[in-house]
């Protein structure tokens, strides 16, 4: 039996979309858009996030979310030691801190003071493909 997988996304406009990013936010351009049955990849450079628990995903989601099974590339607990998300407006410097970490240098004096943990039982993934909604 192969591990199941899960995504929470967030449906806009008949759109699933990422969680978590607001419409009017700076991070809107980085969202990415799912279709059922077909591989949503990341941006350049980044990874996607799911769960490997049903039950984390849907604490994590809300009324307004959709969580679904689905299938994964490349599943890795870390990425590269780089296991939280920052948080900052500041979003040149946040692309600066990933661009140095990627060429493995330091880039931790670029990181805010507020680090936020991913949520538990987070896979980082290479791509996503959604195939069944979760009812409940």
């Amino acid at each position: 039996m192969s591990k199941k997988y899960y995504k929470v996304v967030h449906l806009r406009d008949g759109l699933y979309e990422s969680c978590r990013v607001k419409l009017a936010s700076k991070w809107y351009q980085f969202t990415r858009f799912y279709d059922i049955n077909k591989w949503t990849l990341p941006l350049p450079g980044s990874k996607l996030m799911v769960f490997d628990d049903l039950e984390s995903a849907r604490c994590f989601s809300n009324i307004e979310d959709a969580v679904f099974e689905c299938k994964v590339k490349n599943p890795s607990k870390k990425w590269a030691g780089f296991q939280y998300v920052m948080r900052t407006k500041d979003i040149p410097t946040m692309l600066k801190a990933n661009k140095l970490r990627l060429q493995k240098k330091k880039f931790t004096h670029l990181l805010p003071n507020d680090q936020q943990f991913t949520p538990f039982h987070t896979v980082f993934v290479d791509a996503v493909k959604l195939t069944k909604i979760i009812n409940d």
